[in-house]
């Protein structure tokens, strides 16, 4: 379930296929580990559906992740998760090229809680293309890179670009890109993952 959620999901799937399980248990850890994932994101406590010591004392003691998806905690967290996923459906690029994309979310609550699971989704759906997710904060923006699944690296680097940036090859952010720098950064971005 943790694989899933951390956006491995090639992996966990061969793990899963290894252990024998079926499709159905399979698509039910990764429902399991991208919701659990899900509620980690948010700019602050509030923003989050349960408090992550809240859930982590739900799942105390649980052994068989299938009876935790049958608890109220668990529930609520999905619930939360399918109605954000319907609230983000209607975003599209902001601006886009051949082999990138960034996406403004708004200033809102779903969008905040979405930010890394919207941007591993769209890593997934379109592989050769690097994502670039832009929350609105006071004084700029928080960034969340995802580089193309088909050429993983150079997500850190470009944020490391920028003030309070960094990452790893695949995945990256800025922790607060300013508002007279985006322009500069949606360009750098363009000329780092342009196909």
């Amino acid at each position: 379930a943790a694989a899933f959620g951390d956006n491995l999901h090639a992996p966990a799937s061969r793990l899963a296929r290894a252990i024998g399980l079926s499709e159905a248990e399979a698509q039910a850890l990764r429902t399991l580990g991208e919701t659990i994932n899900y509620n980690a994101y948010g700019l602050e406590i509030e923003d989050l559906h349960m408090h992550p010591k809240a859930l982590a004392e739900a799942m105390d003691g649980f052994t068989d992740p299938w009876a935790f998806m049958q608890t109220d905690a668990f529930r609520r967290i999905a619930e939360g998760f399918a109605e954000d996923r319907a609230a983000a459906e209607s975003l599209k690029p902001e601006a886009e090229g051949p082999g990138w994309a960034v996406y403004a979310l708004p200033d809102a609550p779903w969008a905040r809680r979405m930010i890394g699971v919207l941007a591993n989704e769209l890593a997934r759906a379109h592989p050769e293309r690097a994502h670039a997710l832009l929350l609105p904060m006071p004084g700029g923006w928080r960034v969340s890179v995802r580089a193309p699944k088909s050429r993983p690296y150079g997500a850190g680097k470009l944020c490391a670009q920028f003030p309070t940036g960094g990452g790893r090859e695949a995945a990256g952010g800025i922790n607060l890109l300013p508002d007279d720098l985006r322009a500069s950064f949606i360009d750098a971005l363009a000329r780092a993952y342009q196909a």
